[in-house]
């Protein structure tokens, strides 16, 4: 037997958790009220939708009747039902009158996934996402991290990516990129940056040069289009572009704090000297003018908030160059 005290002391009241899941996930607080057996979540605000979310313990004869008494009461575009039994197996299925109900992910995270939802309701969504320029990557996650001295790291979810590895130039420009788009909270409509702001050329050469180092890698679950794409140009042509993914699906591992600029190591021979040959002079300065971009483009990320590590005072001086060595 436990004193009642000791079952005080580790209650968590539920409109805590549920607080905590709207914030997790994007949603608003709920404008609506339902009765048992369900609860109130929040309210799902994404892809030109307003989708009433709520939670119930298990599915129970006649379900698919009782939610959509539920959604033609609320009214709305539709309901999203979560369920922590549903039955031993994902769950994601589409009932009738645009009702969807899916499972709770057994996470830390408190990432209820809830794009699967979307993804249900518009089948379309998946293809047309390649060619939309404010379309969201929903279920991509994106993780940015460094091995000092040997290479720079991506990871799309949770699987480390081919590109990116061996240039500082654009690792750091996606880093930025990222950096952005975290902190900006609004999904559908937030994180986009000036393109000037990559320390880029006119011509956008290495903004293409991002999207192409995407191209040139095998990835297991997005194609070579879909990576491709995750780099988006406003629609409204005002020079501004963004990662299209969810702010909240972006990690910046503590090992960034410790990053090395990888591209040094190309002047140094195998025994760590520079290299005495006729380009070598030219190929030197042009990596240092790299490298002041370089440091001017971490500094920027870093000034974020997001991206650990210390910022460097005198990160400010890049300044673009054509033919500079990534």
């Amino acid at each position: 037997w436990y004193p009642a005290s000791a079952l005080e002391a580790y209650r968590c009241p539920a409109d805590r958790i549920f607080a905590a899941l709207r914030a997790r996930n994007g949603l608003l607080a709920p404008e609506f009220a339902v009765d048992a057996p369900f609860v109130a979540v929040g309210l799902l605000a994404r892809r030109g939708r307003r989708l009433p979310v709520v939670w119930t313990l298990r599915a129970r004869a006649p379900f698919s009747d009782i939610c959509l008494g539920l959604r033609n009461r609320l009214g709305k575009d539709g309901l999203v039902v979560l369920l922590s039994h549903p039955g031993g197996t994902p769950l994601c299925v589409r009932l009738a009158g645009d009702v969807v109900a899916l499972d709770i992910p057994t996470t830390d995270e408190g990432d209820l996934a809830l794009w699967r939802a979307l993804d249900a309701l518009d089948p379309g969504y998946r293809e047309r996402r390649i060619t939309d320029r404010e379309a969201i990557f929903d279920e991509v996650t994106l993780e940015f991290a460094h091995v000092p001295g040997e290479r720079h790291v991506l990871r799309i979810n949770g699987h480390e990516f081919g590109g990116f590895q061996r240039s500082d130039l654009k690792f750091l420009r996606l880093l930025y990129l990222a950096a952005a788009r975290a902190v900006d909270p609004d999904i559908d409509g937030g994180g986009w940056l000036e393109k000037h702001r990559l320390q880029g050329d006119e011509k956008d050469h290495d903004l293409e040069d991002l999207r192409k180092e995407f191209e040139r890698y095998h990835h297991r679950d997005l194609g070579d289009r879909e990576l491709k794409a995750l780099i988006k140009s406003s629609p409204r042509r005002d020079g501004r572009i963004r990662l299209a993914v969810q702010p909240g699906h972006i990690r910046f591992d503590e090992s960034l704090a410790r990053l090395t600029f990888i591209g040094e190591r190309q002047t140094r021979s195998k025994k760590g000297t520079r290299r005495r040959t006729p380009g070598a002079k030219a190929l030197a300065e042009n990596l240092e003018r790299g490298r002041q971009v370089a440091k001017k483009l971490l500094r920027d990320a870093r000034k974020l908030g997001v991206v650990p590590g210390p910022i460097d005072p005198q990160g400010d001086r890049g300044t673009s160059a054509p033919g500079m060595p990534e």
